[in-house]
C-alpha cells in the first residue's frame, strides 16, 4: 500500500527532474546538426524520462509532454503536462529561447531559468539530456 509521502515525494521527485534541466558540456559535435527554432514548434509527447536508470513513465508518470508555440520575437511560450499514476495533474508554461549553435533551448518559468540540450533524432522525435542533482537525465519524445 502507497503512503502519501511515498506518492507526495515520487511526484515531486518526477516534477523536480522535468523542471530542472541543467546545461550539459558546451562542446559541439561537428556532426551534430543544429535545430532550429522552427523545428521545436509543435506538441510533443515523452516517451521515456529517465534519471540515471530509473524510468519515470509508467511507473510514477502516466504521461507527460510539452507545447512549443511558435517564436514572438526573441522567444516562444512553452506549456508542459504531468499526468500521475494517481491521476494528479501538473501543469508549467513559461517563455523559451533556442541557442541554434550549441542544440539548446533556455526554458524560463516560475523565476528559474533551465537548459537542456536537444537533439532531434528526425522530424518526429527529439531527445533531450541534462543533469539532475549530479544524475543523469535523459527525455524522449515523439512529436504529436
Amino acid at each position: 500500500m502507497k503512503t502519501n509521502v511515498f506518492q507526495m515525494t515520487a511526484k515531486m521527485l518526477a516534477l523536480t527532474a522535468m523542471l530542472a534541466f541543467a546545461m550539459t558540456s558546451c562542446e559541439k559535435d561537428e556532426d551534430e546538426p543544429t535545430i532550429a527554432k522552427e523545428d521545436l514548434v509543435g506538441k510533443w509527447e515523452f516517451t521515456s524520462f529517465k534519471v540515471d536508470t530509473s524510468e519515470y513513465i509508467g511507473v510514477v508518470v502516466d504521461s507527460a509532454g510539452i507545447k512549443f508555440d511558435a517564436f514572438t520575437g526573441a522567444q516562444g511560450n512553452f506549456s508542459q503536462t504531468v499526468v500521475y499514476e494517481d491521476g494528479d495533474r501538473d501543469e508549467l508554461s513559461g517563455k523559451y529561447q533556442v541557442k541554434e549553435s550549441t542544440n539548446e533551448v533556455i526554458m524560463i518559468a516560475l523565476g528559474d531559468t533551465n537548459t537542456a540540450k536537444i537533439t532531434l533524432l528526425n522530424d518526429s522525435k527529439l531527445e533531450w539530456k541534462g543533469k539532475q542533482e549530479n544524475k543523469n537525465l535523459t527525455v524522449k519524445a515523439k512529436r504529436k
